[in-house]
This record gives structure tokens, C-alpha cells and sequence, in this order.
């Protein structure tokens, strides 16, 4: 090709490690001389050399093993498309991609304002163009080696942001004149193979790709396709697949006119597939901080991370790759090895006089060639039939076609039809049912039917050569079946008549407004009625007058307007009735008028819209007055209305006048036209809060409330609330509506994350509710401060110079700072800062008129775990935080998405246990990957996602020592894990203590090539249907060795499986329902956590297992219950029975037991033997003196 060509092109061979492939690729030849420093002193992004046409790449892999060619002729604008192209070369096995050069404004028209289609250097507009040359030569060296037509793959991006909201991700077409899309699209059998039915429903499982929703399929994709039903369909779910989208291959675009020549719209395989794909998946929220996440920003550094700059778009797009490698394959062997199966009840549905048309239920056949109708004089079991394919009518080689017209017929003709399916292996299909269809007397054309207001139009054309009776109508409602309403032999209009396109009309006015009709015609003649196939239907809706009338005058004039369903918001000439003014002579005329409707009338009488709910929704129309009667006052009212129940607006001279109580009058002083608004729906007006922090609020302070409101002419009166999900406080009420701002003195009341709501109660008397942006909360001004004997993380979240340290927090309490991973000692804690505490013994203390941080706060983190605090007497979830790095905010999710800090904040009761909320006092554990990030806290913050971390099971393993030292690990599966690192589930364990661990169950990975001790792993699942085990190397670290007591809480943990410890001695069973005793040998314990299925106690080396146990049966119980404990070794045995409110209820047991098992049973009775009520209570085991168990159970009566 260069040879003929003479581009200034070079072949460079590329030898591609990462798959072990040779490609060829066709460069333009640079230019050397060209150098550009991008004006910047970093040499790294320096230019050397270029390229002076910017014609494209070409890349040829000879060993392709199959017909695809992929274009991607926009990477400029379309910049994603380079690395999803790349990726659909690699996994398809293409033979050819084509990636374009210089973007599509760089040659234009410099005519007027840029858009596409001035372009000069578009290679998808332009013909003349290298890229085209390119294309088609390599088109047609696949089809000569393959001998069928390439398959072309043409990918392109969208831009993010609200533009394209509302439309699917992925967005594909066969180009915009093909509205019947087949495979690799669509499948119309019930093999499925196409790239909607081989995925699954939820085609990315929350937090696939960073942290979002699940997305759905119709989220997914989205196609165009305006012909047959598209479904998804499985084993347990059927659905309409999305075909709303807005981009599609335009019908010039010219790879689509080269690859598409001469093909059949209906033929089961397409040629072209055109893709477009959304630059930040809505699934997102359309953020600036989403769109650089998503695209390898990097918030600390301010750079991209060009190496990972496309690994999110490679992950979220790759579904519909994947889906595209598994269908082709199958595509192109075309032979599902079966007989197709028959279409089925083949019926005869228009018999006009030179026509008949047959309809059936659609056959089976993935490897589909053509339908076949059979059709002859005689019985098609006599042979000498006829056939039609699609060769006659293309549509036949659609399976899902499922008509048929055969025409050129006589009047009298009469044939015997069958249909079967022909496959593209030969197979033939056996034959549907056969049936017999005879021509009628006419040929009838073009019968419709629309809607007025209470009566439907029939209009229909008929021809005939020689005299029938006439016509018989028909009507239907979705509750009933077809009756007759009227008929020739009564109605002389409807007596047949001889002559070419005979007009006929019918009105009927028995039907009732907003009741859709279905209507269809039949014809007679000699006593025999024949059927026309067309079966329309119409509604009639109420139609509205607004009538413009000189009052001192003669003149008046009307015009017409409301919604219908079988309207569109365009030209329908069904519904339009075009305004025929005058301006000669004396005039007065309105009209409704429609400045774009091209190659129509501009000016109506009549102007009916698309169907719309007018209580939710709002639609206008452009009315206009004219006339030359200077002077005369003019008024402008709906005539036929009922007062009150509609809601009608004319906007004129800035106000807004509401025509369902009242008219509008003007004067006309020249005579050009009076342009008003007429609104027919619901014109609500807009409300706007004036700025307000979020805050807590003292009784009896003051909470300014102010705000803006337009249309107040359409509002009867404002009330104010304030509002939670709890409660609803008036503030004011019944005030007008030009008042904008109270002051709300705020009452004696407790109440957190209120919002406060204005409600507009309008002139019709409905109510619009409006709730402020921001959120406050009421709290007590006493303060209780509880201290807890032994390690507490704790906030001082007041500040009083009332009260001493002692006085608050008790005697010989030591305070902890964390600071530079060291703890500092500290005389007195400080306002707002978070502590470790130690406390001898528990102390309560209240305190009065104390200072609390009411606003905002804000605390800088540095790299590694920060201890941070709770600085309000308000809770947080987790979702709430904002964290800033370079004076950028980050909602939670985008912190953890961006890698500033891990998911989830750390706990301290005993135990390091992960949480995500943030309770009033308390101090936690947050782990910060950079250096310099703020965290805010704003009271009562709302959010814009929340994530949900979505597991299929969870296991806790709790080991504790005798002086309850405890440390625990969680495993567990989600269907976005894998078998490494995951960076949303497992979660880092915080080490760092004021005291020396006792205790520390860890689980070590390798993360970054360092490795760290994880207090969560999350793994994918295993099919649990089968045999299956999961396994973690875990760490457990001892101070010293005294027995251990090892127990499990679980969440939805699949049935039947047990869980076990490898230990250094063998294995050990961990009940879900009891604790095991266990006695190390060293300080460093090696463990292995399995759960499984299998059976590992009965192996050579398991543990002897020493378990305390508790639980009843039955649960819940009435009247008695039997409670099960076992212990492992002899000892001084309590068994008690304790209420709800922790009052002792009964003592079952109280003796020295031997070990192992033993039951006792509870009748419900108390120590005096009374039956107690129903209710929850606690049993509770103890075992000389320390070990404790309690589970719960539910007493019914």
C-alpha cells in the first residue's frame, strides 16, 4: 500500500511480550526536527520528534484468527477509546486496529462556529482521508482471506456529566438505519448467545471498580433498536432490555457505508457494531473529584498516574469485551446442531382484493436463514406450491418476523398458506399449521383513528372494481373483546362503493374521556365478511378553549389545546389544525404558534400535546394575539373548565395569572403581535435558603430562617418546621407569602439531624415541601461524662474551667497523646483532642454550661494510624467524614477511593474492633496513607453515596485470656474479592497501644511489597454447592502462656460449615455456639484458619478440644425449654436466669458438676415458682468464678 499509496508511511514490526504476539504496524514516518518542551521545566514531558499529518496507526496481526477490524477514529476527544480498542484487539483475536491521528477540529470548514460536521479530518465524515484508504484495503483483505465480510468494531467515548444522564453506559447500535439489530447483538432464539444474554443480570457487583452501586444490566447497555422485542431472559429472570440511548452510528458515517453495502437489514448477523461508551460511568455521581479518580489522578501529588491512568475504564468496560469474545466464536460456526422448530398457529388477518396477509407465532432457530411461505391454489400436502424467502422480503430472515403479505392478487383468488424456517445448514423446520385465505372486493388503505374530546375519528380509503355490500366496525377496550358498533346493513355511509381511494368516515361518540378503543374493520359481500388486519386505536381526552374577546367590541376568536396519548409533542396532523388568519381588512384573531417546526405550519388553531401527568409535570404553549382594533381593552380566559380543578397559567408583562380563577385583560396599542406563555400542568414556584451552617443548637438560643420564593401570586400561605424522621415542630404558620425570614427561638426539646421544612401551600390547595440544605440538632447544656475502669479512647468534647480534672474524670486517671506514633503522657486533656485514658474505677460526673464546638472542626492526620475524635455531642457515620488534601474536600468515599485512608475507623472496648459510627465522647482509630490530609467533621452532614461493603458471610474468631485480654480477626467472602489484597474489605490492624499487648491475633499479607498485619481478609467465594475450603495464615502473638478461650460469632456462614484451627499440635474445632480451651506451648502461635465443609476432626493429629458450651432448645419456647451447657473440666457451676432489665430471675444450678455435658430444663417460673411473663431473657453460665457464657431466649405465651 505505500508502495501505491506513496504516504509517507514505515512498517515497524512489534514484538509484544505481554501476549507473545508479532504485530505490523503502519506509521506515518516522523519528523525529527520537531521538538516541544510544553513549556514547562520538567524535561519528562518533553516532545521530541512528530508526526506532520497525524494520519493515524495501523496495526495488521496476521495470525488473527478471525474477520474483526477495529476502529478507533476519534482518540483525541474520544480518549479512552485507545485503551479499550487495544484491550478488544487483544481479546477478540482481531486481524486489524485502526486508531485515528489528529483530532477532528484540527482541519475545518472555519466557517461559522465548530461542530463535527465541519470537520475536513474526520475520518468517519471525510472519504478522502489515508484512514479511509487504510480501511477499506484491509476490509478487503480479510474478506478474501475469510471469504465473508469483516466484522468492524468501532469504539468511541461520550463526555461525562449531566448531558447524557439518564442513559446507559455503553450505548450501541448496527448503525441508525438498522432498528432490528441481530447477533452479535441480539439473539432472537432461545440459545441466547448474544452480548446481553450471555451476562448476568447484575453485570458489576457493588464496588467493583472503587465504590459504587451494583450496576444493572439496563444501566450497563443500552441499544438502538426500534424493531421486535429485545429481552434478557434466564432461568429465574426476564426483562425488556434498555433501548433508550441518544448516540448511534450515524447513517453516512463512512466505515458503516463500506462495511454495510449491500447487506440485509434483517440478515441474523451484522457486519458493524457501534459503541459508545460514557467517560465517568453514571453509576458515579458526576463530580470533578469522581471524574479524576476514575481516570488516575492522583490527589497528593497533583499528577496523573500515567502507568494506571486507564485501569479503571479497562475494569468497568470490560463486559462488554468479554461478552463480545464469547459470542463471536459461536457466531461464526453458525450451527446450533438442531432442526429448527415449526412456527406455530399460522392464521389468515387481511383478505383486501389484491392481497392477503397471514400472521403466525415466531419458530425456534439460532443458525436462521429465511422464513419459507408455502402457499398454492391447492392444498400444500398436493405439492406445486409456490415459495416466498428472504430474497422476496428481507424481514423473512428475521426469526422474529412473524407476518407475511402476499400481494398481487385478483378479487376471488384464493390460496392455501404454510410457513417453515430454513437454517443456514439446510435444515428445514416441519411445517406450521395450514390455512386458507381468499381475496376480498376491496383494498382498504391508511385506516386510522385519533381522539377529540369525547368522540373518536375512523378514516379509512377503499378501492373497488365492481360493487360489495359494504363495511362492519368493530371496537374494544382492554376488559372486553372485539363487538360490532355498526354496520352497512344500518349505516348507509358505511354501503361499499365503486371507484378508486373512496374516503370513508366514522364517528364514534360513545366512548367515555381517557379510555383507550381499539377498533377494526371488516367487509362483506354476498353474505361473507373479510378481514383487514389493521387494528388502531385512539382515546378521546378533554380538549380546552382559550378565547381572546374585545370587551367593547365584536370581535372574538378561540383556539384549542390539551394532551392526548397518541399525540407526540411534535406535528401530528391527526391532532394539529393549522390557523387560517387573515390580515386583510378588519382582524382579530390568537393563535398558538411553533417558531421550528420545519416544512409544516407554523401558526395553529388547534395544538394538541403527548400524554403528561398534569399534577406532576408542566407544559407550555406560545399563544398569540393580533389585531388592528387599537385601544379596546381585550380579555383572555378559558371557557370550558371546572374552576378549581385545573391548573392554567398565562405568563404576560412578568407576572404570572392564574386562568383557573380569574381571565387577563390588555390593551393592544399597535398591531403586531401580544406573545404570552399559556401553562397547563403543575407551575410550581422555586424556593431557595439562605446559607446556614450546619450546628447544634442550645435551648432558648436563637436560629435565624430566612429565604426567597418567585410566583408568590400563586401561594396561599407558608409554614415552617423543623423535621427529623422522629418528629415535626412547627415554628410558624399561616404566614404570607412575601414574608422570607423568622427567628425561631429553639424550644426546650432534644433532637439531633433536624432539617427544617417550608411548605408552600398553594391556591389550589396542594402543598410543596421544601427542605433546607443544612441540618442542625438540639442538645441538653448538661453534659455527662462517663468514665470506664481500664483503657478507654475518649474525646473531651466540652471545655469548662468550672470543674477539675479529678472532679470529671475521677481520681489517678492518666491522659495519652498520640503523636508521631509515640504516646506523650499529658497533665490535662485539651478541648476537642483525643486521649487515651486509664481509669482506676468507674466515675460519673454531669456538668453544666459547659463549652461544646457547636460548628465544624477540623484535624489535620498525618501518614500511618491517627487516633481522631468525635468533637461533637452528635453521632457520625463513618459516610459523613470529609477529608481535604490540597484544599480539596473528599466525601468518604472518594477519600477511600483515591487511597487517602482505609474504609473503616477502629473501635476500642477490650478489643480493636472496626466501626462505622462514630459515637458522642468517643476517640477512634483511622489509618491515613498520606501525609497532610484533613479530616471534617460537619454535624449531621449529608452525603452523597454511601457504600455498601457487601459480603456473602462473615467469621469472627474471638481469643481471650483469663484476665480478658482479647483480640479477634474477621474472614469472610464477597463476589468482588479475590485471593489477594483487596483494598475496599481487608482492613489493616492498628497496633499502636499506651499499654503493652497481652494479646494480638493478626492475619499477615504482603501488600506492596511490605508486609502488614490485617485485622479483616475477604476472599472470593467457591462454589459452596461442592466440596469447599477456605484457608488464611494468621499470626496470634502471647505475652505469656496462659490458657486461651477461643470462640466464633458468624454471619450468614453457609450450612453445615465447621471451622477449624490448624495449630501447631494438629487441628482444633472452633464452635459457633461454645468457647475451646486452649493451653500454648510458645508466645508466637503460626495458625491457619480454615472453614469448610469437610471433616478434619477425626484426622490423626486434632486437637483434644476442651469447649465450654451453652444454648436451648427450643428457642423460642412455651412453656418450658431445656438449656444444654458442657464444661471440660469438673468445677463450681452457676446457672442463672436473668430479665431483660438484668434483674436475677431464678438460680438453676449452683453446685460442683463433673465435666462434659449436661441439660436442665426452665419451666418459665420464677424462684418462687410463679410463672414469670413472656419476654426476652438471659441464661448465664458461670464456671468457677470467671468463665462466663450468656445467650438469650424468647418466652412466648
Amino acid at each position: 500500500m505505500i508502495d501505491t499509496t506513496l504516504y509517507p508511511y514505515e512498517v515497524v514490526v512489534f514484538n509484544d511480550t505481554d501476549t507473545d504476539r508479532t504485530f505490523y504496524i503502519l506509521r506515518e514516518i516522523p519528523n525529527d526536527s520537531h521538538y516541544d518542551d510544553n513549556q514547562t521545566e520538567d524535561p519528562g514531558d518533553d516532545e521530541h520528534g512528530a508526526f506532520d499529518y497525524g494520519w493515524g496507526l495501523y496495526i495488521y496481526y496476521p495470525e488473527g484468527e478471525y474477520p474483526h477490524i477495529i476502529t478507533a477514529p476519534h482518540p483525541n476527544d474520544d480518549y479512552i477509546t485507545v485503551p479499550i480498542s487495544h484491550k478488544a484487539f487483544i481479546d477478540i483475536n482481531a486481524k486489524f486496529l485502526l486508531i485515528s491521528g489528529c483530532g477532528r477540529e484540527v482541519v475545518w470548514t472555519n466557517v461559522g462556529n465548530y461542530d463535527n460536521g465541519k470537520s475536513l479530518c474526520d475520518p468517519s465524515r471525510k472519504e478522502d482521508h489515508v484512514f479511509n484508504v487504510s480501511y477499506q484495503k484491509f476490509c478487503d483483505l480479510i474478506r478474501d482471506e475469510f471469504d465473508r465480510y469483516e466484522f468492524s468494531l468501532q469504539i468511541h467515548s461520550y463526555d461525562w456529566g449531566n448531558r447524557h444522564w439518564g442513559y446507559p453506559n455503553v450505548q450501541i447500535s448496527a448503525s441508525y438505519h438498522i432498528g432490528s439489530p441481530d447477533l452479535p447483538i441480539r439473539d432472537h432464539s432461545s440459545m441466547g448467545n448474544d452480548i446481553v444474554n450471555v451476562l448476568d443480570p447484575v453485570v458489576l457487583p457493588a464496588n467493583t471498580v472503587g465504590l459504587h452501586d451494583p450496576v444493572y444490566m439496563n444501566e450497563f447497555y443500552g441499544f438502538h433498536c426500534s424493531e421486535y422485542d429485545f429481552n434478557f431472559s434466564n432461568n429465574d429472570t426476564t426483562f425488556a432490555v434498555n433501548t433508550n440511548i441518544d448516540l448511534w452510528g450515524y447513517s453516512t458515517n463512512r466505515q458503516i457505508v463500506y462495511t454495510n453495502s449491500g447487506i440485509s437489514n434483517y440478515d441474523n448477523i451484522e457486519r458493524f457494531l457501534h459503541l459508545e461508551m460514557d467517560e465517568l460511568p453514571n453509576v458515579y455521581s458526576q463530580t470533578s473529584n469522581n471524574y479524576y479518580w476514575f481516570h488516575g489522578w492522583d490527589p497528593v501529588t497533583q499528577i496523573w498516574d500515567m502507568e494506571h491512568r486507564f485501569d479503571y475504564t479497562i475494569v468497568y468496560y470490560s463486559p462488554w469485551i468479554d461478552a463480545l469474545a464469547e459470542v463471536l466464536p459461536v457466531v461464526y460456526q453458525m450451527d446450533d446442531n438442531e432442526i429448527p422448530v415449526a412456527p406455530t398457529e399460522l392464521q389468515i388477518v387481511t383478505e383486501c382484493a389484491n392481497y392477503i396477509t397471514i400472521h403466525w407465532e415466531p419458530g425456534d432457530c439460532f443458525d436462521m436463514d429465511t422464513y419459507q411461505i408455502l402457499y398454492s391454489t391447492e392444498p400444500i400436502s398436493n405439492g406445486g406450491y409456490s415459495i416466498r424467502d428472504k430474497n422476496n422480503y428481507g424481514r423473512l430472515a428475521c426469526l422474529a418476523q412473524s407476518s407475511y403479505t402476499l400481494g398481487g392478487l385478483s378479487p376471488g383468488d384464493g390460496y392455501y398458506f404454510a410457513v417453515r424456517i430454513l437454517d443456514k445448514n439446510s435444515n428445514e423446520s416441519a411445517l406450521s399449521n395450514e390455512v386458507f385465505g381468499s381475496t376480498g372486493p376491496a383494498v382498504i388503505d391508511d385506516f386510522i383513528c385519533y381522539g377529540r374530546d369525547e368522540y373518536i375519528n375512523l378514516e379509512w380509503e377503499a378501492s373497488a372494481t365492481s360493487v360489495y355490500s359494504g363495511f362492519n366496525i368493530y371496537k374494544k377496550t382492554s376488559e372486553s373483546d372485539f363487538e360490532l358498533i355498526d354496520t352497512w346493513e344500518v349505516n348507509t355511509e358505511l354501503v361499499g362503493i365503486v371507484g378508486d381511494d373512496v374516503p370513508y368516515s366514522y364517528i364514534d361518540t360513545d366512548v367515555e374521556n381517557g379510555q383507550i378503543y381499539t377498533y377494526k374493520l371488516g367487509f362483506e359481500d354476498n353474505n361473507i365478511e373479510y378481514s383487514f388486519g389493521d387494528k388502531p386505536s385512539a382515546v378521546s381526552q378533554k380538549i380546552y378553549e382559550i378565547c381572546a374577546t374585545q370587551l367593547s367590541g365584536t370581535f372574538s376568536d378561540t383556539c384549542y389545546f390539551g394532551y392526548n396519548e397518541f399525540a407526540s409533542n411534535g406535528y401530528d396532523s391527526n391532532f394539529e389544525i393549522a390557523a387560517n388568519d387573515s390580515l386583510v381588512g378588519d382582524y382579530f384573531f390568537c393563535q398558538f404558534y411553533e417558531q421550528y417546526w420545519n416544512n409544516v405550519p407554523n401558526d395553529y388553531e388547534q395544538e394538541i400535546y403527548g400524554t403528561y401527568n398534569t399534577e406532576e409535570q408542566l407544559k407550555s404553549w406560545v399563544y398569540r394575539v393580533r389585531t388592528n382594533q387599537l385601544n379596546l381593552p381585550v380579555e383572555i380566559g378559558i371557557i370550558n373548565l371546572d374552576r378549581n380543578a385545573e391548573r392554567f397559567y398565562l405568563y404576560a408583562s412578568g407576572q404570572y395569572i392564574d386562568l383557573s380563577t380569574g381571565t387577563y385583560i390588555f390593551t393592544p396599542t399597535n398591531s403586531n403581535y401580544y406573545t404570552f406563555t399559556l401553562y397547563y400542568g403543575n407551575l410550581t414556584p422555586s424556593l431557595e435558603f439562605d446559607d446556614v451552617p450546619n450546628q447544634l443548637f442550645y435551648p432558648n438560643e436563637v436560629l435565624e430562617i430566612s429565604w426567597s420564593v418567585n410566583l408568590s401570586t400563586t401561594i396561599d400561605h407558608i409554614n415552617i418546621y423543623a423535621e427529623n424522621d422522629e418528629i415535626t415542630i412547627p415554628i410558624e404558620t399561616e404566614l404570607y407569602p412575601t414574608i422570607s425570614s423568622v427567628e425561631w427561638v429553639v424550644p426546650q426539646l432534644l433532637f439531633e439531624d433536624l432539617n427544617c421544612r417550608i411548605d408552600l401551600v398553594m391556591d389550589e390547595g396542594d402543598t410543596l415541601h421544601h427542605y433546607s440544605p443544612y441540618s442542625f440538632g438540639i442538645i441538653s447544656p448538661q453534659n455527662i461524662v462517663e468514665t470506664y475502669q481500664g483503657w478507654n479512647l475518649m474525646t473531651k468534647n466540652f471545655n469548662t474551667n468550672q470543674y477539675s480534672t479529678e472532679e470529671i474524670f475521677g481520681e489517678n486517671v492518666e491522659f495519652y497523646e498520640f503523636m508521631n506514633n509515640e504516646f506523650n503522657l499529658v497533665d490535662e486533656p485539651e478541648f476537642l483532642n483525643p486521649y487515651w485514658n486509664y481509669a482506676p474505677q468507674d466515675n460519673y460526673f454531669a456538668l453544666n454550661n459547659v463549652t461544646m464546638q457547636k460548628t465544624a472542626y477540623s484535624m489535620q492526620m498525618s501518614s500511618g494510624w491517627n487516633i481522631i475524635p468525635n468533637p461533637h455531642r452528635a453521632h457520625y457515620d463513618i459516610d459523613q467524614l470529609v477529608f481535604s488534601v490540597n484544599n480539596v474536600d473528599y466525601e468518604y468515599y472518594q477519600a477511600v477511593q483515591n487511597r487517602l485512608i482505609e474504609p473503616a475507623v477502629f473501635d476500642f472496648n477490650n478489643s480493636f474492633d472496626p466501626v462505622y459510627e462514630l459515637v458522642s465522647t468517643n476517640a477512634y482509630y483511622l489509618y491515613c496513607y498520606e501525609d497532610n490530609v484533613t479530616v471534617k467533621f460537619i454535624p449531621y452532614y449529608s452525603n452523597e453515596f454511601s457504600p455498601e461493603y457487601e459480603t456473602n458471610w462473615k467469621a469472627r474468631i474471638i481469643v481471650e485470656q483469663e484476665n480478658n485480654d482479647i483480640s479477634s480477626v474477621i474472614v469472610g467472602t464477597s463476589n468482588v474479592a479475590d485471593s489477594l489484597y483487596n483494598a475496599n474489605y481487608d482492613l489493616l490492624k492498628p497496633l499502636h497501644k499506651p499499654f503493652e499487648d497481652v494479646i494480638t491475633f493478626s492475619i499477615p499479607m504482603e501488600i506492596g511489597e511490605v508486609t502488614q498485619k490485617l485485622h479483616q481478609s475477604v476472599t472470593s467465594p467457591q462454589d459452596e454447592t461442592q466440596d469447599y475450603l477456605y484457608s488464611w495464615d494468621a499470626e496470634l502473638q502471647l505475652a505469656d502462656l496462659q490458657p486461651l478461650f477461643i470462640d466464633a460469632s458468624t454471619f450468614e456462614l453457609p450450612e453445615n460449615s465447621r471451622i477449624f484451627l490448624e495449630m501447631p499440635e494438629g487441628y482444633l474445632e472452633i464452635s459457633q455456639n461454645g468457647v475451646v480451651e486452649y493451653t500454648p506451648a510458645d508466645t508466637l502461635i503460626e495458625i491457619t484458619i480454615i472453614i469448610t465443609n469437610q471433616d478434619y476432626s477425626d484426622a490423626d493429629d486434632a486437637v483434644i478440644q476442651n469447649t465450654f458450651r451453652l444454648q436451648n432448645y427450643p428457642n423460642p419456647f412455651n412453656p418450658e425449654t431445656n438449656i444444654n451447657y458442657s464444661i471440660p473440666e469438673e468445677g463450681k457451676v452457676e446457672l442463672s436466669i436473668y430479665n431483660i432489665k438484668g434483674q436475677k430471675v431464678k438460680t438453676l444450678v449452683n453446685e460442683t458438676q463433673a465435666s462434659g455435658e449436661h441439660t436442665i430444663v426452665w419451666n418459665g417460673t420464677n424462684k418462687n415458682n410463679k410463672r414469670v411473663a413472656s419476654g426476652v431473657y438471659f441464661y448465664k453460665l458461670e464456671v468457677n468464678d470467671s468463665k462466663l457464657l450468656i445467650n438469650k431466649m424468647l418466652l412466648l405465651k
